[in-house]
């Protein structure tokens, strides 16, 4: 324990952040590195962040924990396909683990 830190500080998790293995913008999970798959399998929380990796290739993936979406839209016909937007709309989407599984429909 930290000196100065009460127990229930002490015991808070701490932001991991791990490099994902993928040499574009845009991330396919499918093929991330293998450091990220073991830390990934006990994850609360997944931040998506860019218009590559949020928007382009995952703003309709479900996960297994919550995740949080953030990206500028950089590009006027995704923004009116994607988010009926303009260019440089902003999205932070929020979605709680299993966001839109026919689990949670029922």
């Amino acid at each position: 324990m930290i000196a100065g830190l009460s127990e229930d500080v002490a015991a808070v998790p701490v932001l991991t952040v791990v490099e994902n293995g993928c040499g574009s913008p845009c991330i396919d999970f499918r093929q991330v590195s293998s450091e990220l798959a073991v830390i990934a399998q006990d994850a609360d929380l997944m931040v998506l962040e860019g218009m590559g990796r949020a928007l382009h290739t995952n703003y309709n993936a479900h996960f297994q924990c919550d995740v949080l979406k953030l990206a500028m839209v950089k590009n006027q016909r995704l923004a009116e396909q994607l988010l009926n937007g303009s260019i440089y709309d902003c999205v932070c989407r929020y979605e709680p683990a299993n966001y839109g599984s026919s689990a949670l429909a029922n």
